[in-house]
């Protein structure tokens, strides 16, 4: 066993990801459609093991260590969930970073997070030197993803610690939420559990979600349960309405992830005959689609809209899901309040 193994309890995502590049190395693990300036990118399990390994030792023999805080602003891209990986197998935790965000916003996070480093896409370099505190390292990981920095500071993150995700601030400053490796693990097998509905066929399933990397769903849900299961991640750039049902069948997507709004705009399109019904998607799983497009879409679409509620703060540990039927249709129901979890109205 090499150093970079050695820790004293599993990693996560890091020890899903081990497993299925060994049960499913040949299998597709990542796939993220041309965007801007991020080519195609398919990996394999197998393909993605070599290159998280080849990371993992280059990092380590920078200095990083269990404890490092790393920001990582790399957008939706293959280069987050590598690093990703790479870090949280070294006991790192990672701050995803969503560089649209305001200077002032910026600065707040990055300060508030005591990061060792940034690694950044070549677009979001000036913004993050400008809002990163003195002598902390901001990386390009296009340019200079042979000549990496190595860390500075000391440790800060949490024993088990995978993830500082921030919220949105809803009365004042964002708050940062320590999503751990449990928390991970919890998330992943509450989701591929779920049953019903959302059902997961081992080494089948190929989930689509247009979400960012810097919110909990895409950073937690659809990946641990593609890692979990052995399926392909097929990470979007972001939501495109006129070409939604194009990229579902190219990426031979099984099942989505979706936001309210996503039903609306794809129901507001011109209807195109045949190719508006999508047999090869099972489910779609998401929130908060407005009551009178819910029965219409999956008519329409014949998709069904799987309903949940859940936060960022209590991932897998408070979720509800309409998975099963009844699943009341239309009227904003999210199911049944699962067997150990307590309410109060």
């Amino acid at each position: 066993m090499s150093s970079i193994d050695c820790q004293r309890h599993v990693r996560m995502p890091w020890g899903a990801f081990e497993q299925a590049s060994q049960t499913y190395a040949t299998g597709d693990f990542l796939q993220v459609p041309a965007h801007e300036d991020v080519p195609l990118t398919r990996l394999t399990y197998g393909e993605a093991r070599i290159e998280t390994d080849r990371l993992s030792a280059t990092l380590q023999s920078l200095g990083f260590q269990p404890g490092h805080r790393v920001a990582l602003a790399l957008g939706n891209t293959a280069d987050f969930f590598l690093y990703f990986l790479a870090l949280n197998r070294l006991g790192c935790s990672i701050v995803p970073i969503n560089a649209a965000m305001s200077r002032d916003e910026l600065r707040y996070v990055l300060a508030h997070a005591d990061i060792s480093a940034a690694f950044v896409r070549s677009a979001y370099v000036q913004r993050l030197s400008e809002a990163m505190p003195p002598g902390r390292p901001v990386v390009d990981v296009q340019q200079q993803r042979d000549v990496l920095i190595g860390p500075y500071g000391e440790p800060t993150a949490m024993p088990d610690e995978a993830a500082l995700l921030y919220t949105s601030g809803t009365t004042g400053t964002s708050k940062g939420c320590v999503l751990t490796d449990s928390y991970f693990s919890q998330i992943g097998t509450h989701y591929t559990t779920l049953g019903g509905y959302c059902s997961f066929r081992p080494g089948v399933e190929r989930l689509a979600t247009p979400l960012p990397v810097t919110h909990m769903n895409a950073l937690g849900c659809s990946f641990m349960a593609m890692l979990l299961t052995g399926g392909c991640l097929i990470q979007l750039d972001r939501f495109h309405p006129s070409s939604w049902w194009n990229t579902i069948r190219d990426t031979r997507a099984t099942c989505f992830h979706y936001l309210g709004v996503m039903p609306a705009m794809l129901l507001g399109a011109t209807p195109s005959g045949q190719d508006d019904h999508s047999s090869q998607i099972r489910f779609a799983f998401g929130a908060g689609v407005d009551p009178k497009h819910h029965a219409a879409f999956e008519s329409r679409f014949g998709v069904p809209l799987i309903e949940a509620w859940a936060m960022t703060e209590t991932g897998g540990g408070a979720w509800i899901t309409a998975n099963v039927d009844p699943r009341h249709v239309g009227e904003r129901c999210f199911g049944r309040i699962p067997e150990g979890l307590e309410v109060r109205i």
